[in-house]
């Protein structure tokens, strides 16, 4: 058995070792048949955030910001997290079509990851101090828009 996670990779081959007296240093063995798997799982957050990104280009009315935060932005996600999502629209957004595309959006969310989709959609004048705003501002990562 495999004392460390790294001494695991390279007992499967995805990881090298290369040892020079006593150091080791280590490098993805990109011949591997899983790197490409891995890489993809690596990559995971970066492809949903894009995948989000692309999806709100479409849309007819855009949104001031954007930001993923909360747990997903933390990279400390469980099995059973939700991904939070702030959204800020000026005053004079369509209600009802920012409705029908952030609901459209949440389901493609949750298909894409398997967890539940928070979103919180509020318009630019309803953006105050407030506990909310701030753990966005500290920990908020811009998917669209101004992030500010």
């Amino acid at each position: 058995m495999c004392a460390t996670p790294i001494a695991r990779l390279v007992a499967q081959g995805t990881v090298l070792e290369r040892v020079t007296g006593r150091t080791s240093g280590y490098a993805l063995n990109k011949d591997h048949l899983l790197i490409e798997p891995i890489l993809q799982i690596a990559n995971a957050k970066k492809t949903l955030i894009e995948r989000i990104s692309e999806t709100i280009t479409s849309w007819s009315h855009q949104p001031l910001t954007v930001q993923l935060f909360g747990s997903a932005a933390r990279n400390d996600m469980e099995t059973d997290s939700d991904i939070d999502i702030l959204f800020v629209f000026d005053e004079s957004t369509d209600d009802q079509e920012t409705d029908t595309n952030i609901n459209q959006l949440t389901q493609q969310v949750s298909r894409w990851t398997g967890n539940d989709v928070r979103p919180l959609v509020y318009s630019e004048s309803e953006v105050e101090p407030a506990p909310i705003f701030d753990s966005v501002l500290r920990e908020g990562i811009p998917i669209s828009g101004n992030p500010n």
